[in-house]
C-alpha cells in the first residue's frame, strides 16, 4: 500500500516538474520571438544606413558636388554614416550573441525535459582558403596580404564561398546585402571584396586587424 502511494506521489511530482518545465520553455520562446523582432529591426537599420552611405559615396565619386563646401558636406555626412554603421554592427552582433545564448539555453532545457542530447551544429562547408587566396592573388592582391585575407575569410565564412548567414550576408567575405559585390564566388564578387578591404582598411592586413579587435570588419 505504502509503495503504491509513493508511486502515485512520484508520478504527481514528475507531472508537476514537466508542467513547470514546459511553461519555462514557452516563456523563453516568447523572449526569443521578441529578440528576433529586435534583430530584424537592427538588420533593416544597418542595411538602410549602408545604402545611404553608398549613395553619398557615389555622389561624391561622380563629381556631383561642384563646390568645396558641398564636397566637405558630403565627406562629413559619409563619415557620420560610417560611424552609425559601426554602432549598428556592434549592436547587431550583441543581439546575435544574445540570440545564440538564448537558443542554446532553450535547447539545453529541452534536452533535460526529453532526456535527449542535442547534436552539435555542423560548420558550413564548400570552399578552400587556399583557393580563395589564389583568386585574390590573380586579381592583384599583394603576397604579404594573402595570409590575412585567408584568415579573414576563415573568420567570416570558414572559407565557404557560397554561405549565407542569418542576416543575409553572403560569400567568403560576407557582403551585406548579398549581391552588393556580385554573385558569391565570381570574379566580380572578389573585386568588390578587394575594393572594400582596400578603401576601408588599406588592405587585408588592416581588415583582419579590425576584425580581430571588433569581431566584424
Amino acid at each position: 500500500m505504502k509503495r503504491n502511494i509513493l508511486i502515485v506521489i512520484a508520478s504527481i511530482l514528475l507531472i508537476m516538474f514537466t508542467a513547470v518545465a514546459i511553461t519555462r520553455v514557452k516563456s523563453t520562446e516568447r523572449i526569443k520571438s521578441f529578440q528576433q523582432i529586435q534583430l530584424q529591426n537592427r538588420e533593416n537599420e544597418l542595411k538602410l544606413e549602408q545604402i545611404e552611405s553608398d549613395k553619398l559615396q557615389l555622389e561624391l565619386d561622380n563629381g556631383k558636388a561642384k563646390s568645396q563646401e558641398e564636397i566637405d558636406r558630403l565627406n562629413k555626412e559619409i563619415e557620420e554614416r560610417k560611424s552609425n554603421e559601426e554602432r549598428l554592427k556592434t549592436e547587431l552582433q550583441a543581439k546575435l550573441d544574445a540570440k545564440k545564448a538564448e537558443s542554446d539555453r532553450i535547447a539545453s532545457l529541452g534536452n533535460r525535459i526529453t532526456g535527449t542530447a542535442t547534436a552539435s551544429a555542423a560548420r558550413p562547408s564548400g570552399g578552400s582558403c587556399a583557393a580563395i587566396q589564389d583568386k585574390l592573388a590573380a586579381l592583384g592582391v599583394p603576397a604579404d596580404q594573402l595570409a590575412a585575407a585567408g584568415q579573414l575569410a576563415m573568420r567570416e565564412s570558414t572559407c565557404n564561398e557560397y554561405v549565407v548567414n542569418s542576416i543575409g550576408a553572403c560569400g567568403a567575405f560576407q557582403s551585406l546585402p548579398c549581391g552588393k559585390w556580385g554573385s558569391p564566388g565570381t570574379t566580380e564578387y572578389y573585386r568588390g571584396a578587394i575594393n572594400y578591404a582596400n578603401s576601408r582598411y588599406g588592405g587585408y592586413n588592416g581588415a583582419l586587424a579590425h576584425s580581430l579587435a571588433n569581431n566584424w570588419y
